[in-house]
Order: structure tokens, then sequence, then C-alpha cells
């Protein structure tokens, strides 16, 4: 129940198998409401454990990171583009290619608009990213706007460690307490730490590491995403 001239905490009351739980917290403690109280939690402890207070929302392209829309037509040659994984690799002119980000020459990881297109229940494991809805594109490639920046390095050393920085259940589970459709936006990155230099490889166990996050939390997170191709990617 909304109380209008009520400025203080409110009771939120969630039920898992009819068994309710019950937190008092403040509607505006973020721009987005979490709705699972243990999610509030976990996005509280990885906040205050993060060493890095930026989040990859700054990282992150707009929409149409190339000026290119989704029905742009395909050129004969010109430079290499992405389009809709049923046309991939192909190529767009080079006058109607925006490098104004300083995106092409970089090597970049591209991940869909909509990667969860078709899933309107929640309630059920969400995926996000794997293998084969995301793509590595050299430097000198670009993509239209079915795809976003996820991240731009100057190696591919760099953007192989950032994609399983992304693939992890714990970072994907961020992800998910801001989506609300099938499309995802640079404004739905802001719960995801930008460790600003990537390394080697990234695995939930060193994020639980990393974040304090306990065993009791890592069960909810390893529910709540679903695993893809049987790649647990090091739970």
């Amino acid at each position: 129940m909304w109380d209008r001239d009520n400025m203080g905490i409110c009771e939120v009351v969630n039920f898992n198998q009819n068994t309710p739980t019950c937190v008092n917290r403040y509607l505006d403690e973020y721009e987005i409401f979490i709705r699972q109280n243990l999610a509030v939690e976990i996005v509280r402890k990885v906040q205050e454990n993060a060493t890095e207070k930026r989040t990859l929302s700054d990282r992150v392209s707009s929409r149409k990171p190339f000026g290119l829309p989704t029905n742009y037509t395909p050129c004969a040659s010109g430079v290499p583009c992405w389009f809709i994984q049923k046309i991939g690799l192909k190529f767009a002119n080079l006058r109607d290619v925006d490098n104004s980000k300083g995106y092409l020459h970089k090597w970049k990881l591209l991940v869909p608009k909509a990667p969860i297109a078709g899933q309107t229940d929640f309630s059920k494991p969400v995926g996000f990213y794997y293998d084969g809805n995301t793509r590595i594109a050299k430097p000198g490639e670009c993509c239209t706007e079915s795809w976003i920046v996820a991240g731009a390095f100057d190696t591919e050393e760099e953007v192989l460690a950032y994609k399983s920085y992304i693939f992890t259940k714990i970072v994907r589970f961020l992800l998910l307490q801001t989506v609300v459709s099938q499309d995802v936006t640079k404004k739905n990155f802001c719960f995801i730490p930008d460790l600003e230099t990537y390394q080697g490889q990234y695995t939930d166990k060193m994020l639980c590491k990393m974040w304090g996050i306990s065993e009791k939390e890592w069960s909810y997170i390893d529910s709540r995403i679903a695993t893809i191709g049987g790649d647990d990617n090091g739970n």
C-alpha cells in the first residue's frame, strides 16, 4: 500500500515459494527500484567493496555506436561491418561510419541490444550474453544499431579478459536488476563496477572473493542466471 505523504522507509515483502521475507528500506535508494530484498543486499555489498567507483555505464556505448541503423543496406566493399546475426559480417560505406567515439580502430566486444528477446518471465533464469550472441570485432570493423559496443580496447588480450568478466553470472546478475524489457542500454550497466584494467580470466569465484559475496548470496545469484552451453565460467 502506498501512502503519498509518507517520505520514510517502506516495508517490502517478497514471497519465495509462499515464504515471505520482509525488509524495511527506502524506495528511492537507487534510481531503479530493485524488487528482491536479497538482490538489494548484494548490490549494496558490491558497491561498498568495489575499489573502483566508475561503472560500466561509463564504458558501454550508446545505441547506434557507429551511426548505422539496423536497416542499413550492406555494401559490396568498404568498412567491414557486423549486421544482424543472420546477415553477419558484410561492409559499410566509410562515409556513413561515425567514428567520433574512437571505437573503429579498437578491439571491441559487441553485444546484442536485445539479448533476451522473447523472454518475458523474469522469474526464470536469464542468460543475457554468451558466445553465440556476442562478437569480437577487430580493429577496422564496425557494426549497425543491432549491436552495442560493450567495451573497446587496444589489445585482443584485454577484450577477451573483459568478455570473461561480462560472462560471469555475478556481472549478469547485477545487470538483471535494472532490466525490465528485452532491450538493454548503457544505463542498465549502472550497478556493475568498471575494473578499468582487464587481464587474464575472470570467474565468479574470483568476484565472490573480491566483493565479499557469501555462499547464500552466491546460491541466489546462481539460481537467477542461466548457465549457457554447459560452461559455468569457473563457478
